[in-house]
Order: C-alpha cells, then structure tokens, then sequence
C-alpha cells in the first residue's frame, strides 16, 4: 500500500488547508485535512498527523459540531505530548474543556480562566483570546455579567484585532461582548461592535458564523425602534442555524427586548419557537447526544479491556491481531519478542502461581520503563512478549538493551518465601528502515531473531534486519 501523497505534497495540501480555514470555507478546509490526516498517518509523520487533528477541531468548535467532538479528541490524545507543539498542545486542551462544557463534564469555568491566565503568561496571543472568547461566552451563559464586562474591557484593550489572520477571533469577541454590553444596556458600545464588525468585513470572511452578525444586527434595529429590519435580520439568523438549541441564549435575550417594547403578540409566537426547541432537545437531541457520547466512552472503555491481559494488564494477543488485520506497512519500525529463560523450570518448582507473580513482575517492570505512550507491551501467549516501537531500530536499540539488562539485574521475589530469584530473558529485534514492511514481517523477522538468541545460549540479544528478500 502507497503513500497517497509525498511529504511535499502533504504539506501542500495542509497549507492549502489552512488558507481555507482562514477563509471561512470549512467544508474545503475539512476536506483537505482528512486527506492530510490519512497521507500523515500512512507516512508515520506524527507531528503533522497530531496539528492536523487540532486543526479539524478548531472546524468543529467554530461550526458548532460539539457532538463530532469526542472521537477526534481521543483519537489525537495518544499523540498530544510526544507530537504536539506548545501552542498546539494548549489549544487541544481548550478544545476539551469546551466540549466538557457542553457535556456536562468536570469543572469548565475553573478550567477555562486557567487557560486564559496561562496563555496570557506564556504570550501565547491567539490562544489568550481564544480563552478569553470562551470566557466570555460561558461568564454570559451563567449570567455573571460584571465579570464579562471587566474580561471584555480587559481583551479590547490588551489585544488589536487587525493583528489577527484568523477572522473568526475578532468576530467571536465582538458578538460576545455585544451580548454583555446589550444585557447590561450598553447599546452604544454594542452598536460600536456591530460597527467594527461591518467595517472589516468579518461577517463575510466568517460564513458558518454570519448568523451571530444578524442577531446583533436585529437587536440595534430593534433598540432604534425599526422593527420591520429587526424581525428580518433575527429571522434571517434563527432560520440559519441548523441546531436551534445553540442559539437558545440569543432567542432568550430577543423575547426579553420584544417585551421590553410592549410587541406581546411577537413574544408568544418566539416562545413557543423555543418551547419548541426545548421539546425537541429534550426529547431527541440531547438523549441522542449523550447516548452517542456515552456509547463512544463504553466502546472505548470496552475495547480497552478487550484489549488487556487479565494477568499483566498490559496489552493483550487480541490487541495484537486487531493491528495486523489492518494490514499496514510500516517503514522505521522496530519489533522486538523476548521470553523468559528456562520459564518450565520456574513452574515445575514452585508452581504456576510464582510462574504467574514472574510474569507480573516482568511486564510492570518494562512498562514501567517505557518512555513513550506510542510504544506496546504485548503479552503474545505464556511467557513470551511482544514489545512495538513506531521508531528506527538505531533510535530504540538503547533502550531495549537496557530493559533486557535490567531484568536480570532486579532480582524477583517470591514472596510468600522472600526468596530471590534471577530472571533472565533472550531477545528478538526485527526491524526496518526505509523498507516497507507489515507488522507480521516485523514479527517473523523478530522471531527468527528470537531463535537465534536462544542457540547461542540464551540471555541475549539478536538483531535482524527486515528485507523483501527475507519475508
């Protein structure tokens, strides 16, 4: 199986990606990344794999895709602290404290002012607004509008927004804030906002959020008294969004001015619209949403433990046979197999139960010295482990040296007799370089290097390399 794309390509097209993104045109952004993130993947490169991930995210959050959250979330998580840069690193964190947010989940609002006081140390600007954004939105949403309103000041003036690539960051702060500044009867510099809106644009430049834009711009027509404008702009908002139940604080805040200005008839046909919406999310959406979520969890929790050795708790034959039917080639890769010398004997004398204990002792003494969350203890069967390192041999050959070192260096105690015992292992390495090989290559190489080790006496280490040749 080729690489769909070069490196060169690849970058190309996450580049194109990206300008799509700044654009407002998610759809083609999204489109692209997908396409970034299979090439990526199928090429190891890990780093452009993980901020490709990151990105597709940020599409999510800004289209209001909350649900398609989760599994992107997990499935860039393995990834996040090798992989990811800082400011990638911190965005993935922002991302899942809102999508904690709309779940349900934890703590957000405690979370939420961590970041924005993180990114604001670590001149992260971007992401401080992006915080900050956040903020904003959640302090509206409980109704703690004093604190908005400093927060809101606090970013006008720490932050100008022409410095910005990324339209949507100025233009989700300017309907933030237009929000608190209009609840608390700032008009003026709500319609201020509006204004700053318009004279840059950032309506256009943004069309998945343009709904936003014509529910600020309803609220200033309905402040002046023209109501006919008003109803068309929030019209034109509300029919726009695809989920009514994310707009419900806006339709919350239009019933309360329609009162405001006496217009009763318009007020009762609005709250049955959301009488409505509340019905409806209550009765679908929402049982919809979190079944989904918690069926994602319970899969990933099941697969999980499908995927565990009772006995060692670390990876088990199923989880092995799983990465094999996906028939993949892997270039840089390194598989090492090792068992336990003499491992009969161990049994015949003091029972499967010490053999057992033996076991656990080796796998919680090599995990424990796994460096990297992308590197696999299998147990394969018996005694015999399967270690995976998505590395070239010459970058893992130390370690896994040390690990076999330092088995029979660490003296395993029975302890129901405190009698120690010295356990030593022989050890395959099979490995490939720039040769395409598939995991069951890697795996017959490593074995036939197992054989090896075990001829020449046991209680070392051999090394074969993969080639077409010797598959």
């Amino acid at each position: 199986m080729g690489e769909m794309l070069t490196l060169e390509q690849q970058q190309n097209y996450y580049d194109r990606a990206q300008q799509f993104l700044i654009a407002g045109d998610y759809k083609q952004a999204e489109e692209w990344l997908q396409i970034v993130i299979t090439s990526a993947s199928q090429h190891q490169d890990y780093p452009t794999y993980t901020a490709a991930n990151i990105t597709l995210l940020r599409i999510l959050m800004n289209s209001v895709r909350y649900d398609e959250l989760f599994p992107v979330l997990e499935g860039v998580s393995p990834y996040i602290s090798r992989y990811a840069t800082d400011v990638d690193e911190f965005s993935y964190r922002s991302t899942r404290v809102i999508f904690h947010y709309t779940a349900g989940i934890g703590t957000p609002l405690e979370d939420l002012e961590q970041l924005y006081k993180e990114s604001k140390e670590k001149h992260f600007l971007p992401q401080f607004y992006s915080a900050g954004n956040n903020l904003l939105h959640v302090y509206y949403e409980k109704g703690d509008f004093e604190k908005g309103i400093l927060l809101a000041n606090e970013l006008e003036t720490l932050t100008d927004h022409s410095k910005f690539h990324d339209p949507v960051i100025p233009f989700v702060y300017y309907v933030n804030s237009f929000k608190l500044y209009y609840r608390t009867g700032n008009f003026h510099k709500a319609e201020v906002n509006v204004h700053a809106i318009e004279a840059q644009d950032l309506h256009k430049k943004v069309p998945t959020l343009e709904n936003h834009y014509w529910f600020c711009k309803a609220l200033v027509e309905a402040q002046h008294g023209c109501f006919k404008m008003a109803y068309h702009y929030f019209d034109k908002a509300l029919n726009g969004m695809d989920n009514k139940y994310y707009f419900l604080s806006e339709l919350e805040l239009w019933i309360q001015v329609l009162n405001m200005k006496g217009k009763t008839d318009d007020v009762i046909y609005y709250q049955k619209i959301m009488i409505k919406t509340l019905r409806n999310y209550v009765n679908n959406e929402e049982s919809l949403r979190r079944t989904k979520i918690i069926e994602q969890m319970t899969t990933a929790n099941l697969e999980g433990r499908l995927h565990t050795d009772r006995l060692t708790e670390v990876k088990n034959r199923a989880f092995y046979e799983d990465k094999l039917l996906k028939s993949r080639l892997y270039m840089n890769y390194t598989v090492a197999i090792f068992d336990i010398d003499k491992f009969k004997a161990i049994n015949d004398k003091y029972g499967h139960l010490i053999g057992d204990q033996a076991l656990k002792f080796i796998a919680s003494h090599v995990v424990k010295q796994l460096p990297e969350r992308d590197m696999d203890m299998i147990r394969y069967g018996g005694d015999e482990f399967i270690l995976l390192f998505p590395y070239h041999k010459d970058e893992v050959h130390d370690l896994i040296v040390s690990l076999h070192n330092s088995i029979s260096n660490e003296d395993f105690i029975i302890r129901e007799t405190n009698e120690k015992l010295t356990i030593q292992v022989s050890l395959g390495i099979g490995y490939t370089n720039e040769e395409p090989a598939t995991l069951k290559d890697l795996f017959k190489i490593a074995d036939k290097a197992l054989y090896k080790a075990k001829e020449n006496g046991r209680n070392q280490i051999q090394v074969l390399k993969f080639t077409k040749h010797s598959s």
